[in-house]
């Protein structure tokens, strides 16, 4: 039975091995276009935090930079104007209150701020315009933006015994993301764990 389940898994790969091969020309050619800067650029994630100063976050750096791709982390949060919440100095209550108003108007604003593009002009012309990858913690589902659904860890969802609960909960993030523009999100995922000392070894 092992076998047969094996052996069905490496056909799937190997059949749906080539349905990418026709991006690769196209990928190698910008990837050659790019200068240095770009390259760098381009394969970083960096905190909002990174670019944020006291006057704001910084979408020009992001630009000039060619970041690939931002992230805001389990404790950040925008003010009212899409820059990142800056903590430092903040007393707890106030902290409280800033994750309480984290609207989602609040979310939509940083996202339709930071949806800038790196443009790589290639040797035969083309300019193509890289879309930027605004990353964001959603292991609980959409837990940054007050009143947004929230769902059990994986061990809980699954001691219910219910795959469609697997489902919704990867449904509804999903939507809630793309709501205010953030598209790539980092959540539980299969993987083998090493060593059980890991708070999430189970």
């Amino acid at each position: 039975m092992k076998l047969t389940i094996v052996t069905l898994l490496l056909l799937v790969i190997y059949i749906n091995a080539g349905s990418f091969d026709k991006h690769y020309d196209e990928a190698y050619t910008i990837a050659a276009s790019m200068n240095l800067d770009q390259k760098i650029g381009q394969t970083v994630q960096v905190d909002f935090y990174g670019i944020t100063s006291k006057t704001g976050t910084s979408v020009s750096d992001a630009v000039k930079y060619s970041l690939g791709s931002i992230l805001m982390g389990g404790n950040g949060c925008p003010d009212d104007n899409g820059n990142c919440v800056n903590f430092d100095g903040m007393k707890e209550d106030q902290m409280k209150e800033v994750y309480a108003s984290a609207t989602m108007d609040k979310w939509r604003k940083m996202g339709q701020k930071f949806n800038y593009t790196v443009d790589v002009t290639a040797n035969n012309g083309k300019t193509y315009k890289i879309k930027s990858l605004l990353a964001t913690d959603a292991v609980h589902g959409d837990q940054h933006v007050a009143g947004s659904i929230l769902f059990p860890h994986n061990i809980g969802l699954s001691c219910s015994h219910n795959p469609k609960h697997f489902y919704n909960t990867g449904y509804w993030t999903a939507a809630s993301l793309k709501k205010y523009g953030f598209n790539y999100a980092f959540v539980p995922t299969v993987a083998v764990s090493h060593n059980p000392q890991w708070g999430r070894f189970y």
